[in-house]
């Protein structure tokens, strides 16, 4: 690949054979270790359950490692999907990992992808969604410029530009410096029919004061996997 991407694997003492988990990011350049300010949640995701058992791999997004080399037409195979999936054949090949028991487990933006990925690298074992967006991106943005009070000029400009991208009237400006064409490509993403197309476990969670992801975006998996027997 010219995409070589950086990594750390962490895993138990013993031979194994183990189950085994990937770290998929959420969205933007983040390192391995999903790091922000001083706090590295999937480095200490990794090490806690490296130590109850599991091998763990995470690895530099592409848009971190690679950014110089990125046109501005990056899809969303090429930032999060194709290494993901990448991930997941390197533990197969694996000799210490059980090939019956890998999981995906996805923050936001790679939560709501995590299905996919697992249905890409089939067979895996299910998925662990983190925070799943369960509505259009330009809403998202919008409910979370309006939960920080951003300035009305700048907020007024995310409305405009979501009502024409939820309309498909949306020029190649972009929102928040990213393409048109990049929030088409996440919303076109279907995180719901994928996880029935899984059919694997999955284990869907948020936490009670993330502004971010809330109960809308839950309700709408919910609602969406009711008939579903595996979540």
């Amino acid at each position: 690949s010219p995409f070589a991407l950086s990594a750390t694997l962490t895993r138990p003492n013993g031979n194994g054979p183990f189950a085994a988990a990937v770290l998929v990011h959420g969205s933007g350049p983040n390192d391995r270790n999903g790091s922000i300010g001083a706090n590295k949640p999937l480095k200490d995701l990794a090490e806690g359950l490296s130590s109850r058992g599991i091998i763990v791999i995470r690895y530099d997004k592409r848009t971190f490692q690679h950014g110089h080399q990125l046109k501005n037409n990056l899809s969303i195979d090429d930032e999060v999907i194709d290494d993901a999936v990448s991930a997941v054949k390197h533990l197969k090949d694996r000799s210490d990992v059980d090939p019956q028991r890998i999981f995906i487990i996805g923050h936001s933006l790679g939560a709501l992808l995590a299905p996919e990925i697992a249905h890409k690298s089939a067979p895996v074992a299910g998925a662990v969604l983190l925070a799943p967006p369960g509505r259009a991106p330009w809403d998202v943005i919008v409910a979370q410029m309006k939960y920080l009070e951003a300035p009305a000029d700048k907020l007024a400009l995310a409305e405009a530009a979501a009502d024409q991208l939820r309309t498909g009237q949306y020029g190649p400006d972009a929102l928040l410096g990213v393409p048109a064409s990049y929030w088409k490509d996440w919303a076109s993403h279907d995180g719901v029919t994928m996880a029935k197309l899984l059919k694997r476990p999955l284990l869907i969670m948020r936490g009670d004061r993330d502004y971010q992801v809330t109960d809308d975006d839950i309700a709408n998996w919910r609602s969406g996997l009711q008939s579903v027997s595996n979540v």
